[in-house]
């Protein structure tokens, strides 16, 4: 009865072992994904990590060259003034490509293909835009910006440590309104309103002059009549004898823009009541998380009640599955890493315009890639502690048991 009972119990301790490596690398990934996700030093490594606030200017200047230079009516006619339509014109749009398809192409995540662009052709005869309305969009003077010009721009109002400033500082507030800290989260303008009312926003203003063409003598007359007046400064490039006397304008002028800018934006506002504030299930996401642990610790502790009966079964039993878990942990957080960042990047990619440019593509995939990388990397190194400690246990055991044989 007894030689009956130890089979039994080494059958469950098997099964506890089993249970326990499964466990313990889903509490592993649980565990420590709760515990970066939500601090904000994870985001502010992987962002060094990418350089991104000294690309950030690049990045900016290419995009925004990049729209300012596109006219959406020239390669998407059913995204060409989609946001002025009709109720009705929407409903014929929609009755011919499907809501859903009309909405992907009319927001630009796509070009229309031959035969959407035939299926609309009747709602794009009967409502398509006046020639003579205008179509909104940018002012005319920033077509005239490339991206070296977008770049200075950028570069000058918010410099890399500003920006690091600035982006370290809302990383603090939204986590400290997620881990329930504060009531909302916000981001400080202080910044930037200081670099507007200073030497930078003249610089950045002129900047934007030199890349206009060159002043005709009627916008001179109206520049001057701008000095006198201190109204608003035509945009074009004026000669260098005049930028020295439309200086103080376009200072005063920033400053009533700087004004007008709030000190802090609210990035995540305060909930209205306890119902609507989202972070109440998140709370119990995140203790469930926070107490995965505990699972492959009760399968730990029915592998030693139905097996461990000396140190050399200790050894063993808990050697065994700490090294298979542990091994499965690193190994799962390896891969893990490049397949999620593949799935986000292929998400990321679809959701773009078929206009944005490719370094905007290749700096999100690259940040995507950073940020996981930040979040698995404790999954791969205590796997790797585990293992290490599994396989140091069943040496022991192994030692021991080869002493004992002698």
């Amino acid at each position: 009865m007894r030689k009956f009972f130890n089979i039994l119990g080494k059958i469950f301790a098997v099964i506890c072992a089993i249970l326990f490596a499964a466990t313990a690398v889903l509490a592993l990934a649980l565990f420590n994904l709760e515990r970066k996700l939500f601090n904000a030093q994870t985001y502010k490594q992987a962002l060094a990590n990418q350089n991104f606030y000294e690309r950030m200017p690049e990045i900016i200047g290419q995009t925004l060259a990049s729209s300012t230079s596109l006219n959406t009516c020239d390669y998407n006619m059913i995204a060409c003034g989609a946001g002025d339509r009709s109720p009705e014109a929407n409903a014929c749009f929609e009755n011919a490509l499907g809501a859903d398809v009309y909405k992907e192409i009319a927001s630009n995540q796509r070009n229309p293909t031959a035969d959407e662009l035939q299926r609309a052709d009747a709602c794009l005869k009967q409502y398509s835009l006046d020639p003579g309305s205008p179509q909104g969009g940018a002012p005319a003077y920033m077509s005239n910006l490339g991206a070296d010009d977008w770049e200075f721009i950028i570069s000058t109002l918010l410099p890399p440590e500003d920006l690091k400033a600035m982006t370290d500082q809302a990383l603090d507030s939204i986590m400290s309104f997620l881990n329930n800290k504060t009531d909302s989260a916000t981001l400080s303008l202080a910044p930037l309103k200081a670099r507007l009312n200073g030497e930078a926003g003249v610089a950045l203003v002129l900047k934007m002059m030199e890349a206009q063409p060159q002043c005709t003598d009627e916008q001179l007359i109206a520049m001057g009549l701008s000095i006198l007046t201190e109204g608003e400064i035509t945009m074009c490039n004026p000669p260098d004898e005049v930028v020295e006397l439309i200086k103080p304008v376009i200072q005063s002028q920033l400053q009533t823009v700087s004004a007008s800018i709030p000190d802090e934006a609210v990035l995540i506002p305060a909930p209205l009541s306890e119902e609507s504030d989202p972070r109440g299930g998140l709370i119990t996401v995140r203790l469930g998380m926070r107490l995965s642990p505990l699972i492959p610790l009760v399968f730990l502790l029915g592998v030693t009640l139905f097996a461990v009966r000396g140190l050399n079964d200790w050894l063993n039993w808990w050697g065994i599955p700490l090294l298979v878990s542990g091994a499965l942990g690193s190994l799962a957080g390896l891969v893990g890493a490049s397949a999620i960042s593949l799935i986000v990047q292929n998400k990321m990619v679809e959701g773009m315009p078929p206009t944005m440019p490719a370094i905007v593509i290749e700096s999100g995939n690259d940040l995507v890639s950073a940020v996981i990388r930040q979040l698995v990397k404790p999954v791969i190194w205590q796997g790797l502690a585990l293992a290490i400690l599994g396989l140091v246990m069943i040496l022991i055991a192994f030692l021991q048991a080869r002493r004992q044989a002698n």
